[in-house]
């Protein structure tokens, strides 16, 4: 069952699907106060923002972005090239850490044997 982003890999990816891309990040800019955790979502074709809202807790922002019901995949950003299998950071979308439908929980690590292989339907 997919779980989406976690405390544990929302620091090392996104949520994406054909239309859109859903994410958590943590502002350290000096001006990030009391809300330090951005929730967003935006379409990917166009980096047109759709939604964005800051929340005190990474809980939170977490739990708004994944009742965003979509058909989301774990797609990882970190780690994801310049090593291994990864050379080059040739990792073929939905390939580097997760397959389209795989729960991001249970993600490969990255650039292990099989992280950059094409995706699978």
């Amino acid at each position: 069952m997919f779980q989406g982003l976690t405390p544990e890999n929302f620091s090392q990816g996104f949520l994406l699907d054909e239309e859109l891309l859903g994410g958590v990040s943590e502002l350290k800019e000096p001006d990030a106060g009391a809300e330090p955790y951005l929730a967003f979502v935006l379409r990917h074709t166009t980096g047109e923002y759709l939604g964005q809202q800051r929340f005190a807790s990474l809980t939170e922002a977490l739990e708004v972005l994944n009742r965003v019901q979509r058909p989301w995949r774990f797609e990882r950003t970190k780690a994801c090239g310049g090593v291994g299998p990864c050379n080059g950071g040739k990792c073929a979308a939905g390939g580097c850490g997760s397959k389209p439908g795989q729960d991001a929980a249970s993600a490969t690590p990255a650039c292990d044997t099989n992280a950059c292989a094409p995706a699978q339907a």
